[in-house]
């Protein structure tokens, strides 16, 4: 499979036979990994499913499309090393989301003070329009927030859940970042956001 193919290395049912000592686990220990290498098969198709919005959103958050792609696969690697994630694969999405949030900020964050006073272009490559300059423009917090407000389509309380914040601190990095935004592409709607 396609993008799977980074956690194929990942043990299959057959690597988890019963090792020898006994019969006194009754198998129950070999059953949790073969539950455990499930939970890692379904985190592959989530991640199948959702690779392109994922790199999507750490681009938007990190301005270098080609780090984003490391972003969400260093993300994938610590969610699928992450017991409680791969207990509960139904919150999966929302634990490899905040993984790819958290790496995109000290990507962002290490970006910002290597470049210091440069001017730069939010996403090299893409046209300059006045929403794209004015990403570079917002910190770290504001632009997460309204990359997961609108790209995302989050409401304020899945925000301030994958950011880690409160919905109070997310409201004021949105009201922030919308001052720095109108800022820029003006306030006569000529350049919607």
């Amino acid at each position: 499979m396609g993008d799977t193919g980074m956690i194929s290395g990942t043990p299959g049912a057959s690597d988890f036979s019963a090792s020898g000592h006994g019969s006194r686990d009754g198998g129950g220990r070999s059953r949790a990994r073969i539950a455990d290498a499930a939970a890692r098969q379904a985190l592959g198709t989530l991640y199948q499913a959702h690779y392109c919005s994922l790199v999507r959103l750490a681009a938007l958050l990190t301005g270098d499309a080609q780090q984003a792609e490391e972003i969400v696969a260093d993300s994938l690697l610590a969610l699928a090393s992450c017991r409680p994630a791969t207990k509960a694969p139904e919150r999966a999405l929302f634990h490899l989301r905040q993984q790819v949030v958290i790496r995109s900020r000290r990507a962002a964050r290490s970006r910002s003070t290597s470049r210091r006073g440069e001017p730069r272009l939010w996403l090299p490559g893409c046209e300059a329009t006045p929403p794209i300059r004015a990403l570079g423009l917002l910190s770290a917090y504001q632009r997460e927030a309204i990359v997961l407000s609108h790209y995302l389509d989050l409401g304020e309380s899945e925000i301030a859940a994958v950011m880690g914040a409160s919905r109070r601190a997310v409201r004021r990095f949105l009201a922030s970042a919308w001052g720095t935004i109108l800022a820029v592409i003006g306030d006569d709607g000529s350049c919607g956001p």
